[in-house]
């Protein structure tokens, strides 16, 4: 079964809405997100996760310490960092958070199939309990409400395997059926595809569980 990953709660309102999903995202010191929170008001939403549900951090800070100290302060269930790493990068991070937690990152679909496959490769080699793709405009990882090429991503997941595939990018109620036939990730990830002038919509969410549920892979 596909897993879904809502990302981007920023209130109690939000919290209940999703909480049907698998996942739930909490963003946290995240500058160039619209849907950051504080670490405190992060810590108390996670706490509001249902029972089951993964409370994951996203975050764009890569420093290890920092990400150790965030990871004891709000005990989530995950932590994924939206920035594009190395693998050596990845590793410390991995050190330094131990191994009680699933890490996760993030690369960027754009530009050259070629490129984009070499880079999962390597990424591949890391210490990564799942990699998210996701698309990029311009400056902006994630966050655009843009998909991406998914032909590319589909072959990202064939080189990759078995390494999980989270997507991400542009998904909606009314596209995320052709997204999941063609890459078959292991789950997806939605914001703004869910969301109604900036809050999570549960109309929008009761249609993508919807059409996500059927489908197992």
């Amino acid at each position: 079964m596909v897993k879904i990953k809502l990302c981007g709660n920023q209130s109690e309102a939000d919290v209940e809405a999703t909480a049907a999903a698998d996942a739930q995202g909490f963003i946290v010191m995240t500058p160039s997100s619209s849907r950051q929170i504080e670490p405190e008001q992060a810590a108390e939403l996670m706490s509001l996760v249902p029972v089951f549900n993964v409370a994951v951090l996203v975050t764009t800070v890569t420093d290890p310490l920092l990400l150790s100290d965030m990871v004891e302060a709000l005990e989530p269930q995950a932590v994924q960092v939206h920035v594009e790493l190395n693998a050596i990068q990845i590793g410390r991070i991995r050190r330094a958070l131990g191994t009680s937690v699933p890490l996760y990152s993030v690369l960027a679909v754009s530009g050259d199939v070629t490129d984009c496959v070499e880079r999962a490769k390597r990424l591949a080699e890391a210490p990564l309990a799942a990699l998210l793709l996701d698309s990029k405009v311009d400056d902006q990882l994630g966050g655009t409400g843009v998909p991406h090429a998914w032909e590319t991503s589909a072959c990202i997941r064939e080189v990759v395997d078995p390494l999980p595939i989270i997507l991400a990018g542009g998904i909606t109620p009314e596209n995320v059926r052709e997204a999941i036939d063609t890459v078959r990730p292991y789950a997806v990830d939605v914001a703004s595809g869910v969301e109604t002038d900036g809050c999570k919509a549960p109309s929008k969410i009761q249609a993508l569980l919807k059409q996500v549920r059927p489908y197992g892979y």
